[in-house]
């Protein structure tokens, strides 16, 4: 039995998200009378919830390759991850748009219908929209904006797994990740200063890249301590109080304080935030995945304030999220000895 946080964390994250798209995503920008809208845009909750995710995933996935017989044991198990989830989430997306579809074209005969599956299951040519779909929505025409995350996961899985031929040597494993956090450093800051063609794809690649190497560089160092509470607190204030001197210094630092305040979370044991995983499982890649989803139909079909927003969608996606875990990913996961 695994003595830590993780699950609790990953739960945590997918909330975080959901609380930042419900102000985004029910009241155009600059039209909100919430006065939570602006703490909420200016902490970007959504984004230390995803980036979050892949301080974890480099953790974990890395102990998964040291521990893979073969890269293709290693590539297998984290397909087995990643795709029942996603197939579940496209079949019940593509059941469930019929309900909110005003096209005069016949719902199956729309190529962008027929597109939507296969374009989305192939993580690099994402399907955003569908003509006739959630087009008169405060934030219009996108079905699940949560997707894009997932090409970057798995591209950061491909270009991993060929460390599993120097696994045995574990420093040389670590001088790689900080050469290549470095160089991603270097680069992520060099992309936002300028102009470059496809620069939103380059920055959320770096700017990834660093979270992930991140998690994958603790990994090396095989991160088993418990902290005291107290000195974690001290380490939170530390990072607030440079905050207030200069919020470009903590903007510099952020991809080595975030993963470390992760981390070392992480392996602090505490027994109660074990409770819902160990009582109703993973739920946290269902939520995250199903969330946007949810929330564009809700607002589709009723008038409702992000606060509402986030309660229901928060509901409704640990419902989904519970049935997602316990009959398609646990079981998915199951055959992940299969090679």
């Amino acid at each position: 039995m695994h003595r830590n946080n993780f699950d609790f964390l990953r739960i945590l994250f997918a909330v975080l998200v959901i609380i930042s798209h419900s102000y985004d995503l029910s009241t155009p920008e600059n039209q909100t009378t919430s006065i939570l809208h602006p703490v909420i845009n200016t902490i970007s909750l959504s984004y230390w919830g995803v980036r979050g995710f892949f301080v974890i995933s480099g953790y974990l996935v890395l102990q998964s390759l040291i521990r893979s017989n073969s890269v293709i044991s290693f590539l297998w198990k984290r397909i087995v991850r990643i795709f029942p989830g996603l197939i579940l989430i496209l079949i019940c997306t593509l059941l469930l748009l019929p309900f909110f579809y005003t096209s005069p074209i016949p719902y199956w005969k729309n190529s962008e219908v027929l597109s939507y599956f296969p374009s989305n299951l192939s993580l690099f040519k994402l399907q955003y929209s569908i003509e006739g779909i959630f087009e008169n929505n405060p934030y219009p025409k996108i079905i699940n904006g949560s997707l894009w995350t997932l090409r970057y996961e798995f591209f950061f899985y491909l270009l991993l797994s060929p460390l599993f031929f120097l696994k045995m040597n574990i420093k040389l494993v670590r001088i790689i990740l900080i050469f290549s956090y470095i160089l991603s450093y270097i680069l992520y800051f060099y992309f936002s200063s300028s102009n470059s063609s496809y620069l939103n794809i380059k920055l959320h690649f770096t700017d990834l890249s660093l979270f992930f190497l991140a998690g994958c560089i603790f990994a090396t160092f095989n991160v088993s301590v418990t902290i005291n509470s107290k000195l974690y607190i001290l380490l939170i204030t530390l990072i607030i109080l440079i905050s207030f001197i200069s919020k470009e210094i903590v903007d510099y630092l952020k991809y080595v304080y975030y993963p470390v305040l992760i981390i070392l979370f992480a392996n602090m044991y505490m027994k109660p935030l074990e409770y819902i995983p160990l009582k109703f499982g993973d739920l946290s890649y269902g939520i995250y995945l199903s969330a946007f989803l949810i929330q564009q139909s809700i607002l589709s079909t009723f008038s409702i304030s992000p606060i509402n927003l986030m309660f229901a969608t928060i509901f409704i996606s640990s419902i989904y999220g519970f049935l997602s875990w316990n009959f398609i990913e646990k079981r998915a996961l199951s055959f992940k000895y299969l090679f």
